[in-house]
């Protein structure tokens, strides 16, 4: 215990201070908010069995000309995010997804007898949509992002 007390010392003295994020106080409100809320969206994929590989999806060829309505600047992408964890792990996915003319592709969900709950949860203009991302943990391993 003397060696732990000495190097708390060390540490206390020496290392730099750790200070907040500018913007933790706003990403721990979100989080408080958000906390105790149903995830609808978690449910619905749940019961409709949507994270499955055989579920209704059609592939969509995604590039810069037909998403220029999805644009956040790097602030807005850290709150969504709750962090910046995820945006630093997001180059490497992006790289292993992107494909050689700058497209990647995406799913998305072609059930009809499906729209009306997505219409009721989502609302009336609405297309579920999923990625598949290879886990970084075990090789062969895919997940579904929605």
């Amino acid at each position: 215990m003397i060696d732990f007390s000495v190097a708390e010392a060390l540490i206390n003295k020496y290392h730099t201070k750790l200070r907040d994020r500018g913007d933790a106080h706003e990403i721990i409100q979100i989080v408080n908010r958000n906390m105790n809320k149903n995830n609808d969206l978690s449910d619905y994929v749940r019961v409709h069995n949507l994270n499955r590989a055989r579920a209704d999806f059609q592939n969509i060829s995604v590039d810069r000309e037909n998403i220029r309505d999805l644009r956040l600047n790097y602030s807005e992408l850290i709150l969504i995010a709750c962090g910046i964890y995820q945006l630093k792990q997001a180059r490497s996915y992006y790289g292993e997804h992107i494909r050689f003319n700058g497209s990647y592709t995406i799913e998305v969900s072609r059930d009809p007898r499906n729209r009306t709950m997505e219409e009721v949860i989502f609302g009336s203009n609405c297309s579920l949509i999923r990625a598949k991302i290879a886990s970084r943990h075990i090789s062969h391993k895919v997940y579904f992002v929605l």
